[in-house]
């Protein structure tokens, strides 16, 4: 997956992983410290909705996700009822059709304006786990706790 010249492992443009969410139900939380996070993922779900296989996410160096194995995104030719599958407590397997795709790249466009705030991207008492994608907001218990990578 393309990532941009400056990013490396030691700069990811997402930090985030499995924690406790909404209600207590397992989350995969994916903390964007910028816009360019948010609009590399958005990428990614146009790129997969093509057909394109952006390959195990959780070993990109675009990210840096605590406590997950495996992230495989894929997308199916009819959508399934269940988008996100949690097995062995490490590995993800997440997919949906090319149109679920595409929606999700809406549902990400308030926050390429630079908005703070986070945008669910899951089917709540179905999928597995909650999906959270965030901006600006700050999070303990994960890498990056602030917002700004120069405060630890």
């Amino acid at each position: 997956m393309n990532q941009s010249p400056d990013q490396d492992a030691e700069n990811p443009l997402i930090v985030g992983g499995l924690a406790p969410g909404a209600y207590s139900r397992m989350t995969l939380l994916l903390q964007c410290d910028s816009v360019e996070g948010v609009r590399w993922l958005r990428s990614v779900f146009l790129k997969i909705a093509t057909g394109e296989d952006p390959g195990d996410l959780a070993h990109s160096p675009a990210m840096a996700l605590e406590g997950v194995s495996s992230l495989r995104l894929a997308r199916v030719l009819e959508s399934p009822r269940s988008h996100i599958r949690l097995q062995d407590g490490t590995r993800i397997q997440w997919t949906a059709s090319a149109d679920e795709w595409v929606t999700m790249t809406y549902l990400l466009d308030p926050l390429l304006d630079g908005a703070t705030g986070h945008q669910y991207l899951t089917n709540e008492g179905i999928d597995d786990l909650l999906v959270e994608v965030s901006h600006g907001e700050s999070y303990t218990g994960l890498k990056r706790a602030s917002p700004d990578p120069s405060v630890p």
